[in-house]
């Protein structure tokens, strides 16, 4: 909770002093609804995102690294709301882009996969889930190797859907 007053009190500040677009008060905004995500408040988070996600389309494009990560907040956001229709076409949106623009075993496009795959396990789409989770481990072990704490979580989200289809 210590931090959400600094992050609010850098937001006001480069609000005031270099304007609504910068791409400083963006990245404020951005911080301030990922402080309010780790506190469990997705609500607070939501306006925010959805600031940082127009304002980024409008000052960077729709493929702009910075654009595609605020894409994926917000879809993190509507996700922990329980809003998962909301979260899945923005999710599917930043891998399709992040594939075009950095290729499949970037880095940032394996945080796609894997963020796609787990929305459609949380919206018991298992079946679509597998194939994206399975291809994020075997991205993770290649990239990071196989003890690796990504990996580990991937190796989870793999069994996690096995034992949903009973395999």
């Amino acid at each position: 909770a210590a931090a959400l007053p600094l992050y609010e009190q850098l937001a006001v500040a480069d609000r005031r002093i270099y304007g609504d677009l910068h791409t400083n008060t963006l990245t404020a905004i951005y911080n301030l609804a990922h402080a309010h995500l780790c506190m469990g408040s997705p609500r607070l988070a939501m306006p925010l995102a959805e600031e940082c996600l127009r304002a980024r389309r409008q000052t960077l494009g729709e493929e702009h690294e910075q654009t595609l990560r605020a894409m994926l907040q917000l879809s993190d956001v509507h996700s922990d709301l329980g809003n998962h229709g909301e979260a899945l076409p923005l999710a599917r949106r930043a891998l399709e882009a992040r594939r075009r623009t950095l290729g499949n075993d970037h880095g940032e496009t394996q945080t796609s996969i894997c963020r796609l795959g787990v929305i459609h396990e949380q919206m018991g789409n298992v079946a679509l889930a597998l194939p994206l989770l399975e291809e994020d481990l075997r991205l993770s072990r290649r990239t990071m190797g196989g003890e690796h704490p990504d990996t580990l979580m991937s190796i989870a989200n793999v069994g996690n859907s096995y034992c949903d289809l009973g395999r």
